[in-house]
């Protein structure tokens, strides 16, 4: 038996996939157009909802990884392992956490030292500041190296200023 419409269509495509591969898909549909999908696939997770009164919504989930996109919100929010990327509207803010080995310990098991890094950028940031933030690093017992970063410019157009920064403070911190 052939579909008739692409709402049939999607269906029978889901339950093809759900069974053919133990994927749990899950297509609802109104007339002709998809609003919502959902694939649940060991590891990976996957939602789709469209068209609602905030807009389009997307989450996709696997391990070590979260993406939420909201159209409505205007933001997407994107977390990969010890970094988190949020962005709304014309501002993003940049966190990352990390555990390093300490200079001449390239070998050793443990992970000792630490670095971290904040960046917010805004095109409406107060006093005239474009790009915020500040990079850190050293010990976890202290004592830590932190530089601060303000600037006019985005990072893009800061050249190679905050790789600078960032290599200063990992050869002073000892990271």
């Amino acid at each position: 038996m052939e579909p008739t419409s692409a709402a049939q269509a999607a269906d029978q495509a889901a339950k093809d996939a759900s069974a053919s591969a133990k994927v749990d898909a899950k297509v609802e549909t109104q007339g002709d157009v998809r609003e919502d999908v959902e694939v649940n696939v060991p590891g990976l997770r996957v939602e789709t909802r469209e068209g609602g009164r905030d807009g389009d919504r997307t989450q996709v989930r696997l391990p070590g990884i979260h993406i939420v996109a909201d159209e409505g919100k205007d933001e997407a929010n994107v977390k990969i392992g010890g970094t988190t990327i949020v962005a709304k509207d014309d501002a993003a803010t940049i966190r990352m956490f990390r555990e390093v080995r300490l200079k001449g310990e390239a070998f050793s098991r443990v992970k000792r030292g630490v670095r971290a890094t904040f960046i917010y950028t805004d095109k409406a940031a107060p006093a005239g500041h474009r790009l915020v933030g500040y990079e850190a690093g050293g010990p976890k017992m202290g004592p830590l190296t932190v530089a601060t970063v303000r600037s006019g410019v985005d990072r893009h157009d800061a050249s190679d200023a905050y790789d600078d920064i960032k290599r200063l403070v990992r050869r002073n911190g000892g990271v």
